[in-house]
């Protein structure tokens, strides 16, 4: 019997697993815990669970989220033309239709339904990569099915009879896709245990940016300013314009080349020969902190608290999608 709102009853692709499906309807909170029912140990590479999903397309939304900076993050139309701004590394090919995919999270919006939009999103995110995936038909007058997945990336083995829970899932109806997807960003944050303040602060330092630039937010007016080598003077210059500091950083990684890679190296993550691990992101090639290195895990403690106590009342993290490097690309310390 399904479990899960509109009608949505996953079943595991990989053969010789049971699923166990738990959700708060409340809360939306749902948990996948899958059984080896066979008799021989499972070496999976990553976890499917598919639903049917009839539904009618035509006029529906998708909002897609990607990995990749302006790339794969979307609303889409269903039965609309192609978006031509776009790489298109979103959307699939199939021989009876299209498969769209979103990262982490997505919102479908169908008007037809009695609570017109479903989100479905990770909201304990770290031990693998999650994904989602919605199938239409061509022409995308109605979607056909729905999968989820988790990348395990060859990190563990099942023996028979032996379980695993998956990372925490969001999945709720509603009405207006935004308060979803704010719904959700609450569910992921309280899963994980960050500390957000009330309002969003009003001065933010940020490498490279003008001396003087002033936007309309949410909350107010607020200015950006650029970071120099001193964070104390930065907060105070921030502080007399009447604004409250904040810094936004990427704490788990450094540019190729940076000073931090040449005095600690061990660090960083390597390869399995030794070398130096380089993810690309948008700024170019990265090394990544390899936070189960203790000498890694203090330098970063002390880095926030260094930026705290410089008087930002907070931290805008980011770079978080560079640093996710899976056990079979880079040597982790532990």
């Amino acid at each position: 019997m399904p479990t899960l709102p509109w009608n949505i009853d996953l079943t595991p692709e990989q053969p010789g697993l049971t699923l166990e499906t738990t959700h708060d309807f409340e809360t939306g909170e749902t948990i996948l815990a899958v059984t080896n029912a066979g008799d021989k140990p499972l070496r999976p590479t990553s976890l499917a669970f598919t639903s049917a999903l009839p539904l009618k397309a035509s006029g529906s939304t998708l909002w897609l989220h990607g990995r990749s900076a302006k790339d794969d993050a979307l609303v889409r139309v269903l039965g609309e033309a192609i978006e031509t701004d776009y790489t298109g590394i979103y959307r699939q090919a199939l021989d009876d239709g299209t498969r769209y995919v979103s990262q982490e999270v997505v919102v479908l919006s169908v008007p037809a339904q009695g609570q017109p939009s479903l989100i479905v999103g990770c909201i304990e995110p770290g031990r693998f990569f999650f994904e989602i995936s919605l199938d239409v038909s061509a022409g995308e007058f109605e979607t056909t099915k729905l999968a989820l997945s988790f990348d395990l990336e060859g990190a563990l083995e099942l023996a028979p009879g032996e379980s695993l829970t998956l990372p925490a899932l969001h999945v709720r109806e509603g009405g207006e896709p935004l308060g979803l997807i704010e719904g959700f960003a609450d569910a992921a944050a309280e899963k994980r245990g960050a500390r957000v303040p009330e309002t969003f602060p009003t001065g933010l330092r940020l490498p490279g940016a003008p001396q003087s630039l002033t936007a309309a937010s949410t909350s107010g007016k607020y200015i950006v300013v650029p970071r120099s080598d001193d964070p104390v003077a930065d907060c105070a210059r921030i502080r007399d314009a009447g604004f409250e500091p904040g810094v936004a950083f990427s704490p788990l990684t450094s540019a190729a080349g940076s000073s931090v890679i040449t005095e600690h190296p061990e660090m960083f993550l390597k390869t399995a020969s030794g070398d130096l691990y380089q993810a690309d992101s948008i700024n170019g090639p990265v090394a990544v902190l390899d936070c189960t290195n203790p000498a890694a895990a203090e330098w970063l403690s002390a880095t926030v608290r260094g930026l705290v106590k410089a008087g930002n009342t907070y931290l805008e993290v980011a770079g978080l999608g560079d640093a996710a490097v899976p056990a079979n690309l880079a040597a982790y310390a532990d």
